[in-house]
């Protein structure tokens, strides 16, 4: 029992002692903010971490689309109708720079543009 005791007491100890903070400044920099609210940003930084597509797709067959991510994401699915322009926005990262669009059983990959747009045609009468 005495020994039960000791050893609590031990590792109380121990867990006390290993709980200390660090001093994080850096000393060879000493003018790097010390909390989030000394943290300055440019102004024209942007703070978002998604943008919105805009897809055209259009199709020469009723064929059903999907609109994926380069890792597989779904993000849209929907139905292409000849001689009409299927449009949808999609939320995606900032970081994705490509999207997958399938039309039927065939697959193309789009890069987005600087204006967000994405326009897909698959004509099928071509091949």
């Amino acid at each position: 029992m005495k020994m039960n005791i000791l050893y609590l007491f031990v590792f109380a100890g121990i867990l006390f002692a290993s709980c200390q903070k660090e001093d994080v400044t850096d000393p060879q920099n000493p003018n790097l903010p010390k909390n989030m609210n000394e943290l300055k940003a440019s102004d024209d930084f942007s703070w978002k971490t998604s943008k919105d597509v805009t897809l055209t797709i259009t199709g020469s067959h009723k064929m059903t689309v999907s609109v994926k991510t380069k890792k597989g994401e779904t993000l849209f699915m929907g139905l292409s109708v000849p001689g009409t322009e299927l449009k949808t926005k999609v939320s995606i990262p900032t970081t994705e720079k490509e999207l997958v669009v399938n039309y039927g059983p065939f697959s193309n990959t789009y890069t987005i543009s600087s204006d967000y747009k994405v326009n897909c045609v698959f004509d099928l009468n071509k091949f």
